[in-house]
């Protein structure tokens, strides 16, 4: 942008942003690579465009010298414009260069992201593993708590049944010794 007149500058930066990619796309920027560029890129696309265009349009307005039978000069005299188309060359250069710099950083920053959605999955996928394997765990130690609950309850009930079998055995046993005893001492000695 530097390298345009501020009056230049004012002008790109009013420009919409659609706009902008409509021009670059007459321009011979690529149609879905102007849909990837922010505003600054497209400003930056646009100023160098410019530049390029008013250099072509001056190298295009600049005459050539001519010897004076009419005809072109020799090759000396078309030195000021080969420097420019030159000079226009070497831009163009810097331009494709400076893009595919961006392109790399930007493959590289997808890339960067997609490797930390991956690593975040992983590291997803291995927490519910845990949580399950845990859950899996707290119910079998569930499971193991309500059986030996129920064993104690099952062991209580046969314990109670059982006092009370000897509950309902003791009068019994009681009332056939205490009946022996009681007026029949044995025979009688004489």
């Amino acid at each position: 942008m530097d390298r345009l007149p501020p009056e230049s500058q004012e002008q790109l930066k009013k420009m919409g942003t659609e706009r902008l990619r409509v021009k670059l796309g007459k321009a011979g920027y690529d149609k879905d690579r102007l849909l990837e560029m922010d505003r600054a890129e497209l400003l930056d696309a646009m100023a160098e465009a410019t530049s390029d265009h008013n250099l072509s349009q001056e190298a295009s307005q600049v005459p050539l010298p001519t010897s004076e039978s009419g005809s072109v000069a020799s090759e000396a005299g078309t030195d000021p414009l080969r420097l420019q188309e030159l000079e226009l060359e070497d831009r163009r250069a810097e331009r494709e260069e400076r893009r595919a710099k961006r392109e790399a950083e930007r493959e590289a920053e997808i890339a960067e992201r997609k490797a930390a959605r991956e690593a975040e999955e992983r590291r997803t996928a291995r927490e519910i593993k845990e949580r399950k394997a845990a859950r899996e765990a707290e119910e079998r130690r569930a499971e193991r708590e309500a059986k030996m609950e129920q064993e104690k309850a099952r062991m209580q009930l046969e314990q109670a049944k059982l006092a009370h079998e000897m509950k309902m055995i003791e009068p019994r046993a009681m009332g056939e010794t205490s009946g022996d005893n009681d007026g029949d001492d044995g025979p009688t000695s004489l």
